[in-house]
């Protein structure tokens, strides 16, 4: 498997300026999320699991539709 990790930030002033030539102050926090991706053994079958939430969401890729 994969895993990857993305740092927890939070913008103290300033959201969404900072690609406007605005003032930001961003500062780092100590959460992260983390992120597995592995195969299944099946081609079209997908799990996303929280370990935080004690929830588990079970899907087929070929059972996805636009959401009109």
């Amino acid at each position: 498997p994969i895993l990857v990790k993305a740092p927890g930030r939070i913008n103290l002033i300033g959201e969404h300026t900072d690609y406007n030539n605005g003032f930001v102050l961003p500062a780092a926090v100590d959460q992260a999320i983390y992120m597995a991706i592995g195969s299944s053994g099946h081609a079209s079958k997908c799990a996303l699991i929280s370990l935080d939430m004690g929830e588990r969401y079970d899907f087929d890729l070929n059972e996805i539709s636009p959401i009109v």
